[in-house]
């Protein structure tokens, strides 16, 4: 069984290219700029933007990053008459304002922040700002009302996912009151692909600055076995061969993952989710565990290119509670190994944890 191989990170600068690009040859300077290595914390009146703004902090930290406040100024239409230029001009100077006094409210953040104010449609002008500038990742709220829409993201974050290039930090509205953002447990799902493995170096960079616990998740769904009479009995034998075997290879392939992390200085631990759906599994977890962070690929072992996210994504994204970094293929590091593709099957009985 392929494993990562858990080599310590190295100090190089985060570099990033966009997905479809090849990075430069080895003979040649990476192109860099001032507008690299950046996040871009999305905010607008909703409360949750103070929460988005900290979580973007938390994770520049970790990762190396600058942070710019963006705000997308929307031209409001009013049917039968022309927009109001002084209505304009004032609410244009409160947007201003606002962004100027986020940056000098965390003035004394350890990480460089500077302010954007942008005109237009919100998803379109951030998604294009983000490509344009080479922007890592984009910081946003879901700003979905609950009591509405219990199980959907706001309009931007929706089309955020669906569309733009650029990796995601989805802070749910639940953390709209928090003062002070400490990541104590971060989860990483992985499913045994080289592509959901892929976002380790960054949970390890991100967990070492918080000084937080790795735990890793591996879920599966439930085996299928056909049942025939009169061989019911050969069906119940094979279901449990077939899970104790999954179960073992499941729990020596995190066991290897976890070794790996424990070797650098990291703290770690395991666990091997029961048999059933993934999504509401993992999710289930997410609460169980208290977990503060949620970092996983935007797409896993089905790996299809034609879709903006996989199912297991998707869902946490409307269903979780804790913020999550959905990282697309775009998101390369320069601190980043290329990781194996595992050779792993599913499944298992009932959560395990190893400390």
């Amino acid at each position: 069984m392929t494993q990562s191989n858990g080599m310590p990170d190295q100090p190089a600068p985060a570099l990033f290219f966009r997905e479809g690009s090849a990075a430069p040859p080895v003979d040649q300077p990476a192109r860099r700029s001032e507008l690299q290595s950046r996040i871009m914390a999305c905010i607008d009146d909703a409360p949750t933007s103070p929460a988005v703004v900290r979580h973007a902090i938390a994770v520049a930290r970790g990762l190396g990053l600058s942070v710019t406040l963006a705000r997308v100024l929307e031209k409001v239409q009013h049917p039968g008459s022309p927009a109001d230029p002084i209505e304009w001009q004032l609410r244009r100077a409160q947007s201003q304002n606002q962004l100027n006094h986020i940056v000098a409210t965390e003035a004394g953040a350890p990480v460089d922040m500077d302010s954007l104010l942008l005109t237009g449609f919100p998803a379109e002008e951030l998604s294009r700002w983000a490509e344009d500038h080479d922007v890592a990742l984009l910081a946003l709220s879901t700003s979905r009302d609950r009591k509405l829409a219990p199980s959907s993201l706001g309009r931007t974050a929706q089309q955020l996912l669906d569309k733009a290039y650029a990796s995601l930090l989805l802070v749910p509205a639940a953390d709209a009151a928090v003062e002070t953002v400490a990541y104590r447990k971060i989860l990483v799902p992985l499913d045994g692909s080289s592509r959901a493995e892929s976002v380790l170096p960054i949970a390890k960079r991100i967990a070492r600055e918080h000084g937080a616990e790795i735990v890793l998740a591996h879920v599966l769904p439930t085996l299928e076995v056909i049942d025939v009479e009169p061989a019911e009995q050969q069906a119940a034998e094979l279901r449990a061969m077939l899970r104790t075997h999954h179960e073992r290879h499941a729990y020596n392939y995190l066991e290897g993952l976890r070794g790996a992390l424990l070797n650098e200085g990291l703290a770690a631990s395991a666990i091997v989710g029961p048999d059933g759906d993934a999504r509401s599994q993992l999710r289930r977890l997410t609460i169980e565990q208290r977990i503060d962070l949620i970092v996983l690929s935007s797409h896993g072992q089905s790996g299809l290119a034609d879709i903006p996210c996989g199912s297991v994504t998707e869902y946490l994204a409307t269903h979780t509670p804790a913020p999550m970094l959905i990282v697309r293929p775009s998101f390369a590091h320069g601190f980043a190994s290329p990781m194996p593709e595992s050779q792993f099957g599913p499944t298992v009985r009932d959560f395990k944890i190893a400390h």
